[in-house]
């Protein structure tokens, strides 16, 4: 009794991404270091906000970062580079949560505008801001350096390379 019917496929826009020196100014114009670790995990590691916050400080240790239950129930396990070591260095030692809830508040809002903030002062204005701009300039920028396409994908923890290049 139903007719079968198509429906078109959605074209996506093209996402812009910052690039290494646009991440580098945005991080300098940030006054707190809680932040500025919170969004060196999702631009250095290319961890989810959720990730991020709810890290244990134990997850993120002899340069490997733990993620226990990921997105879809997914463990992962993801090296921690020179400039992230610098950024969560001085959050390593705490019990709990690597980035305390006192200096970083749980909620997504209250980082996106202290980003949206930061692009302001670093004068970063081109397209949207968010923490998943964040993630994915990591994945463009490791692609920018010719990383393997495959090794960009596991450390996104995508299940399939089209997932990587369809943003």
């Amino acid at each position: 009794p139903f007719k079968s019917v198509k429906t078109p496929m959605l074209k996506k826009g093209l996402k812009e991404f910052w690039t290494t020196g646009e991440l580098n100014r945005i991080f300098e114009a940030e006054e707190s270091p809680a932040y500025r670790a919170l969004w060196g995990l999702m631009a250095y590691a290319g961890l989810r906000f959720s990730e991020a916050r709810n890290l244990q400080a134990q997850n993120a240790q002899n340069g490997i970062i733990r993620v226990i239950n990921g997105k879809g129930g997914k463990d992962a396990e993801l090296p921690i580079s020179k400039k992230l070591a610098k950024l969560i260095e001085p959050y390593l030692k705490n019990d709990g949560l690597l980035i305390p809830k006192s200096e970083v508040p749980l909620r997504s809002s209250h980082a996106i505008n202290e980003l949206k903030v930061a692009c302001g002062i670093a004068r970063i204005t081109k397209g949207e801001i968010s923490h998943h701009k964040l993630r994915h300039s990591f994945a463009s920028n490791l692609l920018r350096e010719q990383t393997n396409a495959r090794t960009v994908q596991e450390l996104m923890r995508h299940s399939s390379i089209d997932t990587l290049f369809s943003y």
